[in-house]
């Protein structure tokens, strides 16, 4: 009995091994078969690349400073007194020409005290004048037409020239040298009661009012020349290299629309101790510029020719690119000429080479590639 429930259970078993076996043959049969593609191709590593031309290449160096009036005067008092109205009132804003009275200062004892001191002269010159008939005769109608010259509201004329040593003697031993420049000297302060405008410009800052005592020293204003602007920036020293008198620049303001063009005009010789940099300054000029606006743009360097700018992240080992020769990848050494923040620009690359547009990773020499071309 046991031997025939044996032969049953090992029927079955086999039944179900062979109905097993059947099934999965019948399976795989459905199954279409896989396409290897000719070649090797599904392989190949798939690259942008770009044709490479090599042209004049102006590189960018990013720029930032405060908009500055070239023409720029500081108002101070070199006298004291009273602060009276001059011709056109000295507040912010107003506008004058070259020459105009911008402050009057109350000047009659200045005034007056010089005339005192014109008429001493005056009969110190007539005293004199006996004496210069008599010792030095060839002089003396110069002397006679000085006298009659000399007017007290206006400034002394030249004294005439002595025509010997001995004549210079005797004049200096009357002090008429010392009391001719004594009324130059107070001539010159009497000028300084009343200030003018050395250039058309405008009134940026006023701090006194008319009848207001000034003294010396005194801060009364400012005033700029509001057609005519500069900007100091820094500049790296990798890059001051490839800058140079008379570079354009381009400059704009996160605040203002509009973009104002800018000369580069001077460079400093030497370096900032604090930021390293070089300071260059640059001529800006346009509609809407003030003075104390911040700018930034960039300066259009040398052109450096034969070169092309490639991105930063391209390089490898510092001095290698990538390039596709035969559809192969091939590392190829090229001449740094310019380090910028996220580009370079670089000389030694063939015309028509095909440079790699990505960085390659678990790559090497020789990689068989499957080229996809990119826009110059």
């Amino acid at each position: 009995m046991k031997t025939k429930h044996k032969a049953l259970s090992l029927l079955i078993a086999v039944i179900i091994i062979m109905s097993a076996i059947a099934a999965s043959k019948y399976l795989a049969g459905m199954k279409e078969p896989i396409r290897r593609r000719p070649g090797g191709q599904e392989n190949l590593r798939a690259v942008s690349v770009t044709e490479v031309i090599n042209s004049s290449v102006q590189s960018r160096i990013p720029i930032s400073g405060r908009v500055q009036a070239v023409n720029y005067n500081e108002i101070y008092a070199e006298v004291s007194g009273i602060l009276i109205r001059g011709d056109v009132l000295f507040k912010e804003g107003i506008a004058f020409s070259a020459g105009d009275v911008l402050l009057r200062i109350e000047n009659s004892e200045a005034r007056l005290t010089l005339a005192a001191a014109k008429s001493q002269f005056l009969n110190q010159i007539t005293q004199i004048l006996a004496d210069i008939k008599i010792d030095y005769p060839d002089n003396f109608q110069n002397w006679e037409n000085y006298l009659r010259s000399i007017d007290i509201s206006r400034d002394l004329p030249e004294l005439p020239k002595p025509v010997s040593e001995k004549e210079r003697y005797f004049l200096a031993a009357g002090n008429i040298y010392t009391s001719f420049y004594n009324i130059r000297s107070q001539e010159s302060r009497l000028r300084k009661y009343t200030v003018r405008a050395a250039f058309d410009g405008v009134i940026t800052e006023a701090n006194i009012h008319e009848g207001t005592l000034v003294r010396v020293g005194q801060k009364l204003g400012e005033y700029i020349d509001p057609s005519r602007y500069e900007l100091e920036a820094g500049v790296s020293q990798a890059g001051i290299a490839f800058v140079s008198i008379g570079n354009r620049a381009d400059m704009g303001s996160s605040d203002v629309e509009g973009r104002w063009k800018a000369t580069v005009a001077r460079i400093s010789p030497q370096i900032d101790p604090g930021t390293q940099t070089v300071r260059v300054i640059l001529n800006v000029a346009g509609e809407g510029l003030r003075d104390g606006m911040y700018l930034d743009g960039f300066i259009l360097t040398d052109p450096m020719e034969n070169s092309v700018r490639i991105p930063r992240e391209l390089l490898l080992s510092g001095d290698r690119i990538w390039v596709s020769v035969n559809d192969s990848l091939r590392s190829l050494p090229v001449n740094i000429v310019k380090y910028a923040e996220k580009e370079v620009v670089v000389r030694g690359i063939p015309d028509g080479i095909l440079r790699v547009n990505e960085v390659l990773t678990g790559v090497r020499e020789g990689t068989a590639l499957k080229i996809v071309r990119a826009e110059n």
